[in-house]
């Protein structure tokens, strides 16, 4: 597959990388392609209406091929669409060097602008990033937080049902002991009244005598 099969750039017939060439500014404008046969310098034919047309056509068939997306940020749209800008500056120069060069400026300005935007986009990502980090680190704590208040919350939980169960078994044991302190005065409280009923039979009965 030659360099003009896949690059929508028309370029010439290679030549060895060592081989000189005649200076063009052409090949400083739109760069030269190095491949395994050698060096393509951009072509210096001029181009036709048919050029423009094919041109158009080969743009959308890559763009179809290559899956490019529709809208919205795309590496391969970008890319295809750079070849073609290079291909018109290519064409525009050979037609007339001077608007060639004005376009070339023009393509020079845009990309140190798309440069800058890449840039903010970059730095955008990673500010993104690290604010995802803190909050991934932030909710990190809350839940290890989280955890360690509910195992203390459970814990706290065990530590109340073992001092509820003491203090029922205290609360038992002491109406256990009242009960037997009660029944203990009452059986008390009968013999005292047998006994006195008794003495008071027998003071009755000397006072009878």
């Amino acid at each position: 597959m030659s360099a003009q099969d896949d690059r929508l750039i028309q370029y010439q017939p290679p030549i060895a990388n060592n081989e000189s060439h005649p200076p063009n500014q052409l090949h400083t404008i739109v760069p030269p392609l190095h491949t395994e046969q050698g060096v393509h310098l951009a072509s210096t034919e001029q181009a036709t209406r048919t050029d423009v047309i094919n041109l158009e056509q080969r743009l959308a068939t890559q763009l179809r091929q290559r899956q490019a997306r529709a809208s919205g940020l795309c590496p391969i749209r970008f890319e295809l669409s750079h070849q073609c800008f290079h291909e018109l500056i290519r064409q525009a120069y050979v037609n007339q060097p001077e608007t060639g060069l004005l376009m070339a400026r023009l393509r020079d300005e845009m990309q140190r602008t798309v440069a800058i935007y890449q840039s903010l986009y970059m730095d955008s990502l990673q500010q993104l990033k690290a604010e995802d980090e803190e909050n991934t680190r932030i909710l990190n704590e809350k839940r290890q937080s989280i955890v360690k208040l509910e195992t203390e919350n459970e814990e706290m939980k065990r530590e109340l049902a073992e001092v509820q169960a003491k203090l029922n078994v205290a609360e038992k044991q002491e109406v256990d002991r009242r009960a037997i302190l009660e029944k203990k005065h009452a059986e008390e409280q009968v013999f005292l009244r047998k006994q006195q009923i008794q003495l008071q039979s027998q003071w009755d009965n000397r006072q009878q005598q």
